[in-house]
């Protein structure tokens, strides 16, 4: 259910009518979102309701950004502790692929000095 809504969400149909998807369909394993989970806080404005005394109504969603622009999908109750498990997975591939992005660099470092060694000998 999250999937779909993730998928809808992170596509832009205010285009020109035509939908702009920013991912692919990705239904392979658990899964990863990006962004931060929310409390929304607002009125409803019916002057008999508990938000006019000033303890606003509460929705939990998730903040993520889509070119550049916030965009916001409230989330369920049972949605919450997935989508926080989702996050976590998301951190945690983007800090592998940072130390890999890292190592990558380090080797390119190495490989040039040995090459800038081996010119300097002749």
């Amino acid at each position: 259910m999250i999937e779909y809504l993730l998928a809808i969400a992170l596509t832009d149909t205010r285009r020109k009518g035509e939908g702009v998807p920013a991912t692919k369909k990705v239904a392979h394993g658990p899964l990863v979102v990006r962004g931060s989970i929310v409390t929304l806080r607002r009125r409803c404005g019916k002057q008999s309701c508990r938000c006019v005394e000033g303890d606003p109504h509460e929705t939990p969603a998730l903040s993520y950004s889509v070119e550049g622009k916030t965009k916001m999908l409230t989330l369920s109750a049972v949605e919450i502790e997935e989508v926080k498990e989702a996050l976590g997975r998301y951190e945690a591939a983007r800090g592998e692929l940072e130390a890999r992005a890292l190592a990558g660099i380090e080797t390119l470092r190495s490989r040039r000095q040995r090459s800038e060694a081996g010119s300097r000998r002749r």
